[in-house]
């Protein structure tokens, strides 16, 4: 599976957009963006990848939620390249809904929905187990604190997540975790129990 970054150069305030791909170009892969962004320039990127012989250049789009800065260019990007659109059943834009727990093919790997309960009802993950992998949108998983405010239901998805071995984060944010990420994850976690059980 190949995972590039199209705004790490943005100028406009955006979200990371990530193309993935499987390895091969495959005719059974499917090329997919996680989250579009709010810079138009990522058209052009997507155009000069390789997609494959009789291949679209994008089969999905998958939104992790339905802030500005993830899906500005939304009706530019279905205008080119008439994707589906893939994300919250709270969220309009989609074609199709994603449930937690639902499998999806991305690039070539099978990728399980995790619906975080936090940053809005619309929020999702995707994680890979085969790759040991997450996309996070903006949900915190590796950034919590002992001052933030946790559901229970996201305290319970973290805690599944330490047990996940996951190996990278992909965030919606900044640089992706290509380290330690289980270690990340598992001290987030203490944090947001630590929180919860003193509340500011």
């Amino acid at each position: 599976m190949r995972i590039d970054n199209l705004t790490y150069e943005s100028k406009d305030y955006t979200c990371n957009v990530y193309l993935v791909r499987g390895d091969w170009n495959n005719v059974g892969d499917v090329n997919t963006l996680i989250d579009v962004g709010a810079d138009v320039a990522v058209i052009p990127r997507i155009k000069a990848r390789l997609a494959g012989i009789g291949q679209k250049k994008i089969d999905q789009i998958l939104v992790t939620h339905g802030d500005l800065d993830h899906i500005k260019i939304l009706p530019d990007i279905k205008a080119v390249f008439n994707p589906v659109i893939y994300g919250s059943n709270h969220l309009t834009q989609v074609d199709k809904g994603l449930e937690n727990g639902q499998e999806i093919k991305i690039g070539n790997k099978m990728f399980e929905i995790v619906h975080p309960d936090i940053h809005g009802i619309d929020s999702l993950c995707f994680m890979c187990r085969e790759e040991s992998i997450i996309f996070t949108g903006d949900a915190p998983i590796h950034r919590c604190h002992q001052d933030g405010d946790y559901t229970d239901k996201f305290l319970n998805v973290l805690e599944m997540l330490t047990r996940q071995n996951i190996e990278k984060i992909y965030p919606g944010h900044g640089p992706p975790i290509l380290n330690n990420a289980s270690e990340i994850i598992m001290a987030s976690f203490i944090k947001a129990k630590e929180a919860k059980r003193n509340p500011h």
